[in-house]
């Protein structure tokens, strides 16, 4: 049997059994790693030229042909669908964890930083609490860790678990983290996240910084009015992220990867990175957005 037969068996054999694992849920995986295999392409180029006309060219054919579909098919699955699929919010079946987590409000602290780190997760935040913050996780992997700590004006909150990036065979992903936050006080983002969904509801909240660093995930992200300036600085792989702003507010995008966007048309191009609503010099309240990574889909709506 020829070489090339052999790869392209490989190939097309193992595309196979990824799509039907993956879709009766033998394999579930956020693909995270996919972005650190491509040097192995190197690797194996050179063996191959090395074995060549011997007995292990057939073998290295094959392995070659596995790793090719894995990249294939990790990329475009880490792009487009993982997010969606990778981790599931039925409850109904099978073993989880529910934790409750609260701090009460202390009248002193005038501004919070809420940090979440954590795996493939769904992630809302999405109503006010008079508690300085109340926390609900529900996880079929990893513990939770929840910690706050207050210093003169200062709170930090934090939600860590110990999840990982990782295959998962049969076993469905559940973990989904819902939060609620005080709006009397000035409110500080950072996720740390893997593969996710995040839908943060901050319309209600007086928002100074966000920092969203991620990798493939699908993120919504809705501001209000009651902050004159927010930053959001975001990091991420392969990603869609929407961002909710209120018409009355200005709007400036700094980053190369927005010149590929074909949703920032009501925008003018102040230069080759940046980009500025119509309405940002004489707007009271801006937003000032930066991004840096592989963004798949971004769009800025207004409401």
């Amino acid at each position: 049997m020829k070489n090339g037969q052999i790869f392209w068996g490989s190939l097309f054999i193992t595309l196979g059994a990824l799509i039907l694992g993956t879709k009766f849920n033998i394999i579930n995986s956020d693909w995270e790693f996919i972005g650190n295999l491509w040097p192995l392409i190197f690797i194996f180029w050179g063996l191959l030229v090395i074995t060549k006309n011997t007995i292990f060219k057939p073998v290295l054919s094959g392995l070659f042909g596995f790793l090719i579909s894995l990249l294939i098919y990790g990329s475009i699955y880490y792009v487009f669908d993982g997010v969606s699929t990778t981790f599931e919010e039925d409850f109904n079946s099978g073993n989880y964890s529910t934790n409750y987590f609260k701090t009460d409000y202390d009248s002193k602290v005038k501004y919070g930083n809420l940090e979440i780190k954590t795996g493939a997760a769904s992630i809302r935040i999405q109503d006010t609490t008079s508690n300085l913050v109340d926390g609900h996780t529900k996880s079929t992997w990893g513990n939770y860790f929840f910690d706050t700590r207050i210093s003169d004006s200062t709170a930090w909150v934090e939600f860590s678990n110990e999840g990982s990036h990782e295959f998962h065979f049969r076993d469905k992903i559940r973990n989904n983290i819902n939060i609620k936050l005080n709006s009397n006080i000035i409110w500080d983002f950072r996720l740390d996240i893997g593969a996710a969904k995040t839908n943060l509801d901050l319309s209600k909240y007086l928002v100074r910084n966000i920092e969203l660093n991620t990798g493939a995930s699908s993120n919504v992200i809705k501001l209000g009015d009651k902050s004159d300036r927010t930053y959001i600085n975001v990091e991420m792989g392969a990603a869609s992220l929407k961002i909710r702003i209120p018409k009355e507010s200005g709007c400036r995008i700094d980053g190369d990867l927005v010149l590929s966007s074909n949703n920032l048309k009501t925008f003018v191009k102040i230069n080759n990175n940046i980009y500025e609503s119509k309405n940002y010099n004489s707007a009271a309240k801006k937003v000032l957005i930066t991004i840096d990574g592989g963004v798949s889909k971004f769009n800025v709506e207004t409401y």
